[in-house]
């Protein structure tokens, strides 16, 4: 789209400079500037992006002006990026300009979300076929199981045809689908062949949403996740909680601690870091054992006998719980590290283990009313107060974030953060599939 350009030119002139950022640093992938040339942007025109707010973007979300993204937004920019990619994040690089692919939707969705989609475009097939001209190695014996992208062309032509029936288009689309499964694809492009084999299946099935000149979408009929395949389980306190299986909080906290532990030291971490990773995984949701929370759980019913985690009865609670879960591990020594630093890193995976302090808490995240929260583990009582706090700017949350990006990098304290969220959402998994005791 016209309306969707890119922010290269916004990224590379953020006031940070060198490998530790500023506070004034927004933008969260600087790279190390201190190999990079100085970049002069007068005279340039500033390039439009989007900034996506879901069902309520509108026409004013469209700008050009960086005083209009803030923190926490979601930019969309365009899968062909004309200029340095690594400005934006840490991207694959395959080394030839122009043909590094940035729309990883098709690929990621199944990975991700079980869902083999395919999009298949004329920038797609451009791109493929540039990589086709420079590579020998793509070449085959078997001329069957080769397909090009004039063939992909060719075979989009035939599926736009207007007289088709909708069984005719089923079927050409489906041949499609099997000349794109056996064919050999350049590194980028694998996930075309994969896709393309899922959505021939009679347990997923495809559905063609649109098709048109050059460029054709399907969604698969009937998604399903793949066995051993994990559900990732990040965007609210509805997902993460509402499950088949009543989970209670003791229980999780003590699965998620030691399924962190066993991930942190099989990546060589130790010492403070190993200390901080246990504490954050153990005491990350005990903020659930806030009476709002709870209510939420045993579907609005104010009167409980257990507090739980996870919950087939639980609706949309009026909290989030990552707050109060600091307020809690705060409130007894004993359980957080000794090592200074290692209680700051344990606050700060507490805080953001699911995405947000990072560096601010969720926008609107302030409690409605005041309560008390009590919980026990490991022989020690915490206990916390709502409203926290915590979710004002001048909380030293956003202040605890920059200093350990400081210490441990832009990609360091993620890394640190991944190993957290990732032992959280296998755990849920195993509670959900019965695999715990």
């Amino acid at each position: 789209s016209d309306n969707c350009l890119h922010i290269d030119a916004w990224a590379q002139t953020s006031p940070g400079t060198g490998p530790n950022p500023s506070p004034d640093t927004y933008h969260d992938a600087p790279g190390n500037h201190e190999s990079d040339p100085p970049v002069d942007v007068r005279g340039q025109a500033n390039r439009r992006v989007i900034r996506w707010r879901g069902g309520e973007t509108d026409a004013r979300d469209i700008t050009d002006d960086p005083r209009r993204i803030s923190p926490g937004d979601t930019i969309i920019i365009p899968t062909a990026h004309p200029g340095n990619p690594h400005a934006i994040g840490d991207l694959p690089d395959y080394g030839q300009a122009g043909d590094v692919f940035l729309d990883i939707g098709d690929a990621t969705n199944r990975q991700a979300r079980g869902r083999p989609t395919l999009r298949i475009s004329d920038e797609l097939l451009q791109g493929w076929q540039r990589i086709v001209d420079r590579n020998d190695d793509l070449e085959s014996d078997d001329a069957e199981s080769i397909a090009t992208p004039g063939d992909v062309l060719t075979a989009l032509s035939e599926i736009n045809q207007d007289e088709l029936t909708s069984p005719e288009r089923q079927d050409l689309i489906a041949n499609l689908l099997g000349l794109l499964s056996r064919t050999q694809m350049p590194e980028q492009l694998q996930y075309l062949a994969v896709n393309a084999a899922d959505l021939l299946r009679s347990d997923v099935g495809f559905r063609p949403v649109s098709w048109a000149d050059n460029h054709l979408v399907l969604q698969p009929r009937h998604p399903q996740i793949q066995a051993g395949q994990e559900q990732t389980d990040d965007d609210d306190d509805t997902s993460h909680a509402r499950r088949a299986r009543r989970v209670t909080l003791e229980r999780h906290s003590y699965g998620v601690g030691e399924m962190a532990a066993k991930y942190a030291q099989a990546c060589g971490i130790n010492g403070d870091e190993l200390d901080a990773i246990r504490c954050a995984a153990l005491l990350h949701d005990v903020g659930k054992a806030d009476p709002l929370f709870q209510k939420a759980m045993h579907g609005g019913n104010p009167y409980y006998d257990a507090i739980l985690a996870k919950s087939p009865d639980a609706i949309n609670p009026t909290v989030r719980h990552e707050l109060m879960s600091v307020r809690m591990a705060e409130s007894n020594p004993e359980l957080l590290p000794n090592a200074p630093g290692a209680r700051e890193l344990a606050r700060h995976l507490i805080a953001s283990h699911h995405g947000y302090g990072r560096p601010f808490a969720q926008p609107g995240s302030d409690d409605p009313e005041k309560r008390a929260a009590d919980f026990t583990l490991n022989g020690a009582t915490m206990h916390g107060q709502g409203p926290t706090g915590l979710e004002r700017m001048d909380s030293g949350i956003a202040e605890q974030y920059w200093s350990l990006t400081r210490k441990y990098g832009w990609w360091g304290l993620a890394y640190l953060e991944a190993i957290v969220r990732v032992a959280d959402w296998k755990q849920s998994e195993n509670e959900e599939h019965g695999r715990c005791n």
